[in-house]
């Protein structure tokens, strides 16, 4: 899995030859762009690491120096400095969607409990406990914990993922510069 698999060759550049773009590259490409095509560029880089098991754990922390991750981060930056942003800030957007998808997909895959790690406990098991312990609180001394365990224990993490990137991309997108009227 490695660091290839962090993303799929994609042809267009002008040269001719194909350059690898990353789905990070394409979401912070799109992080002023209007709401659809910022929704389309959003979930690539994380269903690539869900769906090859352990690939979040191994790319984690690890700077790519081969030929392909070299192709990819060169294509990533210069796209992020076409799209407006400072060179300083296509390095730090770069490192921000890396490390926010690494993260999310490694919390995401995580085991939620104890009983969940030994196969004693579904995940929707472990995640139903927690909401029930939450709701099993001393209302007086955790009020907003018990009147907020549904929705602190809500097992969409497409639309968790969705909700955080959105207002990562609305935070990146303050960098760029206003449009010139």
């Amino acid at each position: 899995v490695g660091q290839q698999a962090a993303s799929a060759p994609a042809g267009g550049a002008a040269t001719g030859r194909a350059r690898p773009r990353s789905s990070a590259t394409r979401t912070a490409a799109t992080a002023s762009a209007p709401a659809p095509q910022r929704s389309a560029a959003r979930g690539g880089h994380r269903r690539l690491l869900l769906d090859n098991r352990d690939a979040a754990k191994v790319v984690a922390g690890r700077l790519g120096l081969g030929p392909h991750m070299l192709a990819i981060l060169e294509d990533q930056l210069d796209r992020l400095r076409e799209a407006g942003f400072s060179n300083s800030d296509a390095a730090m957007v770069s490192y921000l969607l890396g490390t926010f998808v690494q993260g999310f997909v490694l919390q995401e895959q995580a085991p939620v409990s104890a009983a969940e790690t030994t196969g004693n406990s579904s995940r929707r098991d472990a995640v139903d406990a927690a909401a029930d312990r939450f709701r099993s609180l001393p209302a007086a001394e955790f009020p907003t914990l018990v009147e907020l365990a549904g929705d602190l224990t809500e097992p969409d993490m497409d639309a968790r993922f969705e909700f955080c990137v959105a207002r990562v991309l609305d935070g990146v997108a303050t960098l760029l510069p206003p449009e010139p009227r």
